[in-house]
C-alpha cells in the first residue's frame, strides 16, 4: 500500500486483503483474517510505504532456501569423510610403524626405536622412549656386572670349602676327622 502524508490509500496492490490502516514505521507483524504477515512500514517526505508478506510463505520460502543450502552439503559429506579418513590414515603411517616396531620387539631388544618422518607431536614422546631404552641398557649392564663380579667373589669361599669337605670324606681315623670338621665350621 501507498498513502499519502495526510493517510489517504492511493494504491492497494490487494484490494481483496488490505493491510491495518495503522501505520508502524519499521518492521512488525500483523493479524489480519487468520492470516499473520510480516509487515515494513517507510516513510518518506511525499508518500507512506507499506510491504507485507504472509509468514506462511515466507516460511516456504525459508525451508526451501534451508533444503538449497543443505542437500549440496549432505551430498559431499561422505566424500568429505573418505578424503579426511585417507589424509588422516597416510598421515599417521610412520606412527603405525613405531607401534609395530615397538610391538614386534624380543624383550631384551633395548636397542633405539627409528622411525624418520614422525609427525611433531609423536618426536618428542619417541626421543624420550629412545632415551629410556638407553636408561634400562646401561641398568642392564651394571647388573650383569654386579652378579659377575658377585660370583667371582663367591667362588674363593666356596672352593675353600669344598676342599675342606673333601678333607673331612677321606679322614680315615676319628682325630683326623675332627680336624677336619673344626677346619670345615
Amino acid at each position: 500500500q501507498i498513502w499519502t502524508p495526510d493517510g489517504v490509500r492511493v494504491f492497494n496492490s490487494r484490494s481483496r486483503r488490505p493491510l491495518p490502516d495503522q501505520i508502524v514505521l519499521g518492521f512488525s507483524d500483523a493479524r489480519m483474517e487468520g492470516s499473520t504477515y510480516r509487515v515494513y512500514s517507510l516513510a518518506t517526505p511525499f508518500q507512506v510505504i507499506q510491504v507485507a508478506q504472509d509468514m506462511e510463505v515466507r516460511r516456504d520460502m525459508a525451508r526451501a532456501l534451508a533444503l538449497r543450502t543443505v542437500a549440496p552439503i549432505a551430498a559431499a559429506a561422505p566424500l568429505l569423510m573418505l578424503i579426511v579418513w585417507c589424509v588422516v590414515s597416510w598421515s599417521l603411517r610412520p606412527v603405525k610403524r613405531a607401534r609395530a616396531q615397538v610391538a614386534d620387539r624380543q624383550p631384551e631388544d633395548l636397542s633405539p626405536i627409528n622411525v624418520p618422518d614422525l609427525p611433531d607431536e609423536i618426536r618428542p614422546l619417541m626421543q624420550e622412549l629412545n632415551l629410556l631404552l638407553e636408561r634400562m641398557r646401561g641398568a642392564f649392564a651394571l647388573q650383569k656386572q654386579f652378579v659377575g663380579d658377585a660370583a667371582h667373589e663367591l667362588r674363593s669361599p666356596l672352593a675353600a670349602l669344598k676342599l675342606q669337605l673333601q678333607s673331612l670324606r677321606r679322614a680315615g681315623d676319628d682325630a683326623s676327622r675332627r680336624v677336619a670338621e673344626e677346619r670345615l665350621a
